[in-house]
């Protein structure tokens, strides 16, 4: 038996009509459940997703090293002459971490962790050799020599100058570029120190720019119990707080190590970022929304409010050195997490964002935003970093030291030592990795929502131009009835006079 017209155009209706609101209401709980599975990838334990990239970094990080070779040192030790500086690099190593001494504590929703890094120099990406020679400060002596003034005896005051003579110690030293960073060389006055005073000032006697190549002990959230605090820092060398400075706020430890961020950023966000270097947290501001190829981005900046004066920004007064007025905006006093307070001043590349007192003391630097600043991309719903540099420079805060004759005319500066930059950016093979995980199968849930919606969309367009034209094909029927009713009279009146006639 034939099924009616209406009766197939209702049973169409229902499912276009379905096929609509299913598609409607898919789309609408997109956000919803790409939030939960997000969540469900997010989250750190043995065999997940983030745990296989956690344990190994796949994306390439490169470490580019800049040292500033002093070309005027005698005129600094007999004038107390300005520092001419020469840069030389970058120096390009390949940073391999892997996490080591890993133990999850399931009670605290964490897992704790230290990290080894090696470097590899890679030639190709560098503008110089291991073996360039460069000449610097000598760090271990310099040091030496600014946290002991006031702190000896007579006897010590007038040793002191004797021992650095002897052993034709100087405040400059010329080293390879191999010596400096990672293999260090060996220093015979502070081998000789150690040994009268029993107190270890070098490992193994040898000093080097980065001879540690394992982190502290970190612990952060898995996000298996409390997903909003995914790698939030839980504690840093088993301490939930600092100590080193003055007031509880700035001793926080706060958000994450910077290789990722919280997930679901919005632009009104200042993820917080907790840096070794600087021994503090400090927050990132938002800049901007863009797109690296073709992955959506949010763009952060370091603000300058992490290094400016209390005078300029008062909550830093709790930053200032107990012992020490506050520095100028640009630099920031890291002494206090030295060993025994040597005094290294930290701050951006070139002094960049600084006080122009720091850098007109010093002959040779050109600071510029493109090169110096701190940049930081972050894909906001996973918040991994796509592109990072983070630059810092390192300095030894000097002056002239009465009892060393080494050191009596040296000039009271912030001398600048090095600077990196250790850079990450998501490469071709990761970029397809999160595409395939995270976002084709997005984008074949719209696509599946859309088709839904435009097929629910198609079958109610025809239902409905099917009963239009069924309205209007009866419309014309009954015209036509009328019409042909109406000819009938029409025919039959003729006839009734014809007859009458």
């Amino acid at each position: 038996m034939k099924m009616k017209a209406p009766r197939r155009q209702a049973i169409a209706g229902f499912f276009g009509s379905a096929f609509l609101v299913i598609g409607a209401v898919l789309y609408a709980v997109f956000p919803m459940i790409r939030h939960i599975k997000i969540m469900e990838v997010m989250k750190l334990f043995n065999g997940s997703f983030a745990y296989s990239n956690w344990v190994e970094n796949p994306v390439p990080v490169y470490l580019n090293l800049y040292l500033f070779n002093v070309t005027n040192p005698q005129d600094i030790l007999m004038k107390g002459s300005k520092p001419i500086l020469q840069e030389l690099g970058p120096y390009t190593y390949e940073e391999v971490r892997k996490k080591i001494n890993i133990h999850f504590n399931e009670d605290e929703d964490t897992v704790s962790y230290r990290e080894l890094i090696k470097y590899t120099f890679i030639p190709d990406l560098s503008n110089g050799s291991l073996t360039d020679v460069v000449t610097t400060l000598n760090l271990p002596l310099t040091g030496m020599a600014m946290i002991t003034e006031g702190k000896l005896s007579l006897a010590e005051r007038m040793i002191l100058p004797q021992m650095i003579k002897i052993f034709k110690s100087t405040p400059f030293i010329t080293r390879t570029v191999y010596e400096l960073t990672f293999t260090g060389y060996k220093d015979p006055l502070m081998i000789y120190l150690e040994a009268q005073t029993g107190k270890k000032i070098l490992p193994n006697g040898t000093f080097g720019f980065f001879m540690k190549n394992i982190t502290a002990k970190h612990s952060i959230y898995t996000g298996n119990k409390y997903p909003e605090k995914f790698m939030q820092l839980h504690s840093w060398n088993n301490k939930k707080s600092l100590n080193w400075w003055n007031t509880k706020y700035c001793n926080m430890i706060n958000g994450t190590d910077g290789s990722a961020i919280k997930p679901f950023l919005t632009p009104e966000d200042k993820p917080y970022l907790f840096h070794s270097d600087f021994c503090r947290s400090f927050h990132m501001e938002f800049k901007e929304e863009k797109y690296i190829h073709g992955v959506k981005a949010y763009s952060y900046r370091f603000p300058t409010s992490v290094m400016a004066s209390p005078n300029t920004e008062p909550e830093n007064q709790c930053f200032c050195n107990k012992s020490k007025t506050c520095y100028k905006s640009g630099v920031f006093d890291i002494s206090v997490c030295q060993p025994d307070g040597v005094p290294i001043v930290a701050s951006l590349p070139h002094f960049y964002q600084g006080d122009d007192t720091y850098y007109n003391a010093v002959i040779g630097l050109n600071r510029s935003e493109e090169l110096h600043r701190n940049i930081l991309e972050v894909e906001p719903n996973l918040g991994a970093t796509i592109l990072g540099h983070k630059r810092i420079q390192v300095n030894m805060a000097v002056r002239p030291v009465k009892h060393i004759a080494q050191y009596k005319n040296f000039p009271n500066l912030i001398f600048p030592i090095f600077w990196m930059d250790e850079n990450a950016e998501w490469d071709t093979e990761f970029r397809k990795s999160y595409y395939d995980t995270f976002v084709k199968p997005q984008e074949m849930y719209k696509i599946l929502c859309y088709l839904l919606m435009s097929i629910g969309i198609v079958i109610l367009t025809f239902v409905t131009y099917r009963i239009v034209q069924s309205l209007l094909n009866k419309s014309k029927q009954r015209e036509i009835v009328h019409h042909l009713i109406k000819n009938s009279c029409s025919v039959s009146a003729e006839k009734c006079t014809s007859c009458a006639i």
